[in-house]
This record gives C-alpha cells, sequence and structure tokens, in this order.
C-alpha cells in the first residue's frame, strides 16, 4: 500500500478510536483476563521520590495521551488479530507460489545462458517482510497490559529491596487490588519505617601514599555521619574517590580496589561505615597461581607524540617528518604539516613532566573534538615496560575534508512567512592552518509575505508560483575557534569552547510593498561558562537598511495617514548594535529528565554614535549638523538609537520518553531614544502567526486593544506571551499536540492613529489575546514539519465587556498554521 493510502486510512482509523472511545477498552480481552489500568504507591514518607519507585514495579499499564485516554490501546482494539493472522498465512501462501514460479523461471533461463557461454542471472525473489495494512496498524498500537500477579509479586520484592538500599530495613511493602469489571487497580503499600542512619565514617587505607591524597579531601565525601544510608550515595562515593585518584596521576586505578564494611553502631539504627582501599595484586609467575601485593603505581608523563594526519588503523605510513616544539612535543607527519602547532598544543592541556590527570585528557579530548578539523580524535596513554611510573601519550588525529561544497534546499518559516531558500556554500575547514572555517554562501529565498498593508497594485503582488517575495545574496563567514583581541585577554574555564565568529552579508528583498536591501557585518564572540551556562557577545554589529523602492499605492497610503510609527519604519537607517545573549539550560540528551530553558537578550544600539556626535559638537572638533527632526545622519541615512532587553524562560516536563508537556513564558521591550523615535522595522515585536499566538494571522494582533480591521501588520515596543504545548507521539514519524497561548504587544507612547495600542498599567492584562487549538507533527530527525490549527478564544479588538468569543461561533475563525521545527 502507498504512504499516501496508510495515511489516509490512518486518519480514518483515528477518527474511529475516538468515536470507540466509550466502547470499552477491555472489550477484547479474553473471560479471564483483567486490564491493569493503573499502579499505585501509596506512602506516607514524602521524602521518597515517586517517579523512581515507579521503575520498580514491574507491569505498567497501556500508554496514554492526555494522561488519561489508552490511545495506543484503542489502536490495537480496531484490529481484528484473526483476520490479521488469516490475511497474513494467505499473503505468504501468495508470496511463496510467486517465488516458486520465479525459481522455475531463473532455473530455465539460467540453463540457457550457461550453454551459450553467459554467466547466471541472480534470483530476485519477492519479500514476505512488507507489512498488511492490519500488521501496519497494530505496529502502531500496543497489546492489553493484561493483568499478571507474578508480576506484581516480584514488583512487591523489588520495592521491599529498593527501600533497603535507601536505609528502610524494617520496610513493608503489601499490595491490594481494586476491581471494576474488567479493569484493575493494583495498589503497593509502603510501610518504610524508620531509616537507619551513619554514625560514623573511617578508613582502612593501606597504601599511606594513596592515604595522603583520600583522607585530606574528605572534606568532599558524599556520605556523612547522620545521613541516612543509601547505597546509592556509596557506590557515587566510589566513583568519586577513582576519579579523585586518577586525577592525581594513578592512572590505573579502578573502583574495583574500593570496598565497605558496614557494622550496627552503638544506637539503635544507626551503622558505622569503614571505607576501604586495597593495594593492587601482581603474580609472581607467569602461571598467576602466586601472587603479592604492591602499593598502586602514580604516573608521570614522559613525551607527547601528535600525529595530525592519522589514517586509521589501516595508515601505511611509518616514516614520517618530525617537529619538536618549544614545549617538548613531536609532531609526526606526511609532506606537509598542515596545521600551526601552537593551534593544537592550546587544546592540549597535559604538558610532558606533568603528573597524569583524567580531567586534563579528558578535556583535551573534548576541546580537539570542538575545533571541528578532526573527524576523529584518539588520545592514548601507554606505559613504559621498564621503567615504572612513566607514560608516553600518544595523539592520533584524523583531519575532515579540507575544502567542501554544499547545496542545500529547505522550507522556512520567518515570522510566519512561509516559503523556501535555497544555498550553495563553500568551506575551507583550516583556512589559515588554524582550524578556521571560512565560508562562503550563495543563498536565494522565495517566500509567501503578509504584506505590510492590504494595498497594492497588480503589478506589485506578482511573483514566482504562489510566491510574492525573494531574496538573494552573498554571505561571508570565518569561524575562529579561539578567542581574539579583546576577548584573549580574559581566562575562561578548558571546558568553555571559545569561538570567535565574523560575518558579512548582503541581501536583496523584493516585496509586493517594497524593495530593500541590508548589508550587515558582525563580530561575536560565544564561550561556555559552564555545562549548563553559555555566553554570546556582540561587541558590534551593523545593518545598512536601505529602501530602494516602495509600491506606489503603498506609499500613497503612507502619504495619506498620519501613523508616524509606520512612516518611520520604512526609512533608510543604519543600525549599530551591541548584544549580549546569555542562555541556561540543564537539558541533558543522554538522561530522560525535566529540565529548564532560559534565554535573556539585551541590546544597545546608537547611544555610543549619538554622544560621540554631541560630545564633537560641544568641543568644536568637528560639526556635525542635525537635520530637522534633531536626528544626526550617517552619508545622509539616520541611524537607529535604542536598548532592548528580553527573556524566554520554558519548563519541559517529560512524562514519558515520547511525551512532554511545555510551559512557557517570555517578554520583550525595546525603547527607542532620539536618533530614531521607534523600533527599527526588523528590532520591532508582532504577534500571532505559527510560531506565536497560533489563533491569530501573523501580525495582526494589537497593539493593546486597538482594532486594525486585519488590514495593516501591527509592530509594537513591547511583547508579553505565555504558551503551554502537550506533545505526544502517535506512532514513529508522527507525531501531535495540543496548546493553548496567550500575548499581545503594545506601544510605549500613544499613537493617535492606534487608540488603545499604549501600554497602561491599569489595562494591559485585560488586552492578552487567548488561542487554543492542536496539531500534527512530521518528525524526519533532522528537520520537524509542522500543521497547527487554532481557534480565537478572546481577542483584545473587541470591547472590553465583550471579548470572549464563546458564543461568537469561534471555527468560523480558526487559523491554520504551517511550520518548520518547534514553536519553542
Amino acid at each position: 500500500m502507498h504512504k499516501a493510502g496508510k495515511y489516509s486510512l490512518l486518519a480514518c482509523c483515528l477518527a474511529l478510536v475516538f468515536m470507540n472511545a466509550g466502547c470499552g477498552s477491555a472489550r477484547k480481552l479474553k473471560e479471564n483476563e483483567l486490564l491493569l489500568k493503573k499502579n499505585k504507591i501509596r506512602t506516607a514518607n514524602n521524602s521518597l521520590n515517586r517517579d523512581e519507585l515507579a521503575t520498580y514495579v514491574r507491569q505498567k499499564p497501556n500508554r496514554k495521551i492526555f494522561f488519561f485516554y489508552p490511545f495506543y490501546l484503542e489502536i490495537y482494539n480496531l484490529v481484528n488479530q484473526d483476520k490479521l493472522h488469516q490475511h497474513k498465512m494467505h499473503r505468504d501462501a501468495r508470496v511463496d507460489r510467486i517465488n516458486e514460479k520465479r525459481r522455475l523461471k531463473n532455473l530455465a533461463v539460467n540453463e540457457k545462458r550457461k550453454a551459450e557461454g553467459k554467466s547466471e542471472k541472480s534470483l530476485k525473489l519477492k519479500s514476505k517482510d512488507r507489512l498488511t495494512f492490519r500488521e501496519w496498524l497494530s505496529n502502531i498500537g500496543e497489546e492489553p497490559s493484561v493483568y499478571d500477579s507474578s508480576a506484581m509479586h516480584k514488583s512487591v520484592k523489588q520495592l521491599n529491596l529498593y527501600l533497603k538500599s535507601k536505609g528502610y530495613f524494617s520496610n513493608t511493602v503489601k499490595d491490594s487490588t481494586v476491581i471494576r469489571g474488567k479493569k484493575i487497580k493494583v495498589y503497593y503499600i509502603l510501610n518504610t519505617g524508620l531509616a537507619s542512619t551513619i554514625n560514623r565514617i573511617s578508613y582502612d587505607i593501606d597504601d599511606t601514599a594513596i592515604a595522603r591524597f583520600v583522607l585530606p579531601d574528605s572534606v568532599n565525601c558524599l556520605v556523612h555521619p547522620g545521613q541516612n544510608y543509601d547505597a546509592d550515595n556509596l557506590q557515587k562515593e566510589r566513583d568519586r574517590i577513582t576519579r579523585l585518584l586518577r586525577n592525581k596521576g594513578y592512572y590505573f586505578f579502578d573502583k574495583q580496589y574500593i570496598y565497605y564494611n558496614v557494622y550496627d553502631g552503638p544506637a539503635v539504627r544507626t551503622l558505622d561505615v569503614s571505607i576501604g582501599i586495597k593495594k593492587r595484586t601482581e603474580a609472581l609467575n607467569l602461571r598467576g597461581d602466586s601472587t603479592i601485593e604492591k602499593n598502586h603505581v602514580r604516573y608521570s608523563i614522559r613525551q607527547i607524540y601528535i600525529t595530525t594526519d592519522y589514517g586509521g588503523r589501516t595508515d601505511t605510513v611509518h616514516h614520517r617528518d618530525t617537529l619538536r616544539t618549544e614545549s617538548g612535543n613531536i609532531f609526526l607527519y606526511g609532506k606537509i604539516l598542515k596545521y600551526k602547532p601552537s593551534v593544537i598544543e592550546d587544546a592540549i592541556y597535559f604538558h610532558d613532566g606533568e603528573e597524569y590527570r583524567l580531567q586534563t585528557q579528558e578535556d583535551s579530548y573534548k576541546r580537539l573534538s570542538q575545533l571541528r578539523a578532526f573527524k576523529q580524535v584518539i588520545i592514548e596513554f601507554v606505559p613504559d615496560r621498564e621503567k615504572e611510573g612513566i607514560l608516553d601519550c600518544y595523539i592520533r588525529l584524523t583531519p575532515v575534508a579540507r575544502l567542501t561544497m554544499a547545496t542545500g534546499v529547505e522550507g522556512t518559516n520567518t515570522g510566519g512567512n512561509m516559503g523556501v531558500n535555497g544555498s550553495v556554500a563553500y568551506q575551507n575547514k583550516n583556512a589559515f592552518r588554524g582550524a578556521e572555517v571560512f565560508e562562503i554562501k550563495a543563498k536565494g529565498a522565495l517566500e509567501l509575505q503578509k504584506l505590510v498593508a492590504n494595498v497594492g497594485t497588480e503589478q506589485s503582488q506578482k511573483g514566482f508560483l504562489p510566491f510574492n517575495t525573494y531574496e538573494l545574496g552573498p554571505e561571508f563567514n570565518l569561524y575562529v575557534p579561539r578567542p581574539l583581541f579583546p576577548f584573549n585577554l580574559f581566562r575562561v574555564g578548558q571546558s568553555a569552547n571559545p569561538r570567535t565568529t565574523f560575518t558579512m552579508y548582503y541581501n536583496f528583498q523584493q516585496r509586493p510593498d517594497y524593495t530593500r536591501s541590508i548589508l550587515n557585518i558582525g563580530y561575536s564572540y560565544d564561550w561556555k561558562q559552564s555545562k549548563y551556562k553559555k555566553h554570546t557577545v556582540f561587541p558590534f554589529e551593523v545593518n545598512l537598511v536601505k529602501l530602494l523602492k516602495i509600491d506606489p499605492a503603498f506609499q500613497a497610503y503612507l502619504n495619506q495617514g498620519n501613523d508616524l510609527y509606520l512612516k518611520s519604519r520604512f526609512q533608510d537607517h543604519i543600525t549599530t548594535d551591541t548584544r549580549w545573549i546569555y542562555i541556561y539550560t540543564n537539558q541533558e540528551p543522554k538522561k530522560k529528565k525535566d529540565y529548564i530553558y532560559f534565554r535573556l537578550d539585551l541590546e544597545s544600539s546608537g547611544s555610543v554614535l549619538r554622544s560621540l556626535a554631541e560630545l564633537s559638537n560641544s568641543t568644536h572638533l568637528i560639526n556635525i549638523p542635525k537635520d530637522s527632526t534633531g536626528s544626526y545622519r550617517i552619508e545622509q541615512i539616520k541611524f537607529s538609537q535604542y536598548v532592548k532587553g528580553g527573556f524566554d524562560i520554558r519548563y519541559y516536563k517529560l512524562q514519558t520518553e515520547q511525551n512532554k508537556l511545555v510551559l512557557r513564558a517570555m517578554a520583550g521591550l525595546g525603547v527607542p531614544f532620539h536618533n530614531l523615535t521607534t523600533l527599527p522595522f526588523e528590532k520591532s515585536y508582532f504577534e500571532g502567526g505559527p510560531n506565536s499566538v497560533r489563533a491569530f494571522p501573523t501580525g495582526t494582533l494589537g497593539p493593546g486593544s486597538y482594532n486594525s480591521g486585519g488590514g495593516l501588520y501591527q509592530l509594537g515596543d513591547m511583547v508579553m506571551e505565555a504558551n503551554i504545548e502537550y506533545r505526544y507521539k502517535i506512532f514513529k514519524m508522527l507525531n501531535a499536540a495540543i496548546f493553548a497561548d496567550a500575548g499581545n504587544i503594545w506601544l510605549l507612547r500613544k499613537d493617535p492613529s492606534r487608540p488603545g495600542g499604549d501600554f497602561d498599567s491599569n489595562r494591559f492584562y485585560k488586552e492578552f489575546a487567548i488561542g487554543a487549538g492542536a496539531g500534527l507533527r512530521l518528525d524526519f530527525d533532522f528537520f520537524i514539519i509542522r500543521f497547527d490549527v487554532g481557534v480565537p478564544l478572546r481577542d483584545p479588538s473587541a470591547p472590553e465587556n465583550d471579548r470572549w468569543e464563546f458564543d461568537k461561533r469561534p471555527l468560523t475563525k480558526t487559523a491554520f498554521n504551517f511550520g518548520i521545527g518547534y514553536p519553542f
């Protein structure tokens, strides 16, 4: 069956699933079977982690969406399993008949070819692996979770063992069931009793050299007197000590040398814990039947060898040229050393003559990988066979291809405007022998854009196919994997991954209502403060926006109106901004846990330029005249002057690996100053569209309670927005979501042409637009296509006492959104 047909049938099946929701999810169980509806763990001990306890329950109920609906079970119940197996048997028999005919035909053909002296043709058999529709649908679904009493009893034992590992040695775990019809709920009642606590920590270390490191560091011990006994903490302490010693030169030390002895303490429910570290054992003969205990060996690094053109295990280059640097490292290479030695050495955080440290090895591996110049990084330490305590380090680097060309075509969603763009990119991944990446791009795009105002000549509305806007231009990027002046004056951590970026691009845009060009020149520096914190600083970024042509009808609209905000946004201007972006996220992709994302943006533009101009005039150094509006110009073009800031905070609650609840709040404020009294068009805020309040079209909301009639693209100086979205997986790459959005924009000053558009603390909270809806997502791993349908629930442009939409047939105002990627 073709994919399109399958998806059409799936849509029909989804409708049947929800229609049959009330028919009973247990309707296909056998006579003596019960459907496990829920596991419930009850305990009066609130210090226990409920999510962790649930992992010890062996049998799980069927997965649910919306926290209550067993969607996958209902899909499974749509399929008649008897018919499925019967149809599969008929299909397999038909395939066997077809394959038998093919074998006979192939045999005859090959006998003839053999007689003619030709080679035999291969036999191609029809596969039985292709799923029938019933099989395909059944794979999406989930078999009923039939209650298993033995699994319940095993869960009781597992919970009992878990509680003992947490120090509750006298705990009791009981099970209880409640049956209603064909469904059963299982209750696990945990009586933990009182936990045993740690009375005293002692150490038993035979190796006195190791004791000199472990005992002074006991202040960092994860096990403390007064704590509840916890086996997990003991394991973490074992890992901590192992890492401590491996950072003190003990290259071969392993956690197997660490052991615990736990004794009853002097009081009831108290324990004394002894942490022991064994010596290493060494065989006295080849048979290994006689051993001797010895102290652990502390290692130092004698020599570092670096190969920058390693070809893998098949590398046959044995006779290499060598270069010994001032730092003592030896570079091994073929004909040419393609990288500056200092670039490689700056990424290696250990040196010859130093003791071995695991941390510097890990940091060096990470930093060398972050250079993006090598597709494989190997760091190997080899002990000297004759002299104890000596390591030689071999760093083998396999370079990526230096010169690459790439083309790309992708769907776009820029501020709610859908389109397609293409690019041809050339990359030099070692431009100046310092692992710099120099990139040249030729970019072009087609978009279907909403007009700023619904005016325009017939000629201005023409475009390519459904698109009315096109863009094209070159882009140049230089990525330098290290800090440059002035940032190289400041120290950053070894895991900071610093990078400097230089960017320049020219973009020509032809829209239905105007044509403009944008020239951008920027310099940025980014680094990681810690595992979860990242900073990006733009010391300067220059944007030159020039209006090349304005559609006559749109120009007439601007001239006849009294919207000074709109007029000022459509004029030539220069933006010279300085920005700082701070991002915090505690997401760990390898760990399935809840996480937070927080982003803070601060930006300033034009104040330094205006201050310099005024200083020049006041000191009579150079006379820089103002125009009639009191603004300074550069080459007859006004420059923007504003400060701007905003934040975006999100909380991702993982219900399961495939279902999550996302909460988001964001706000932004831009304050224009003297030189250009409004924010530039590209720096202003708007609401509505696929990445905002999805129940309203792009740019139609606000500002405030102003009613534009949908004819003007609305911009503001301030924005506030809140969202909630529940995302869940249907099957494979098809996901879905339900959502609710609220938000609006406002002006900082009153605008006579847009009454109610200004921010007023006495009424702004009454001016939030609210919408809700649902959507589908196609997840292709490398990008996501999103379809969202939003329904307006509250419209702030209506009179204050008539803003709710429930009695106004809101479904007739449904907004359809198409997007690339998640909205947040």
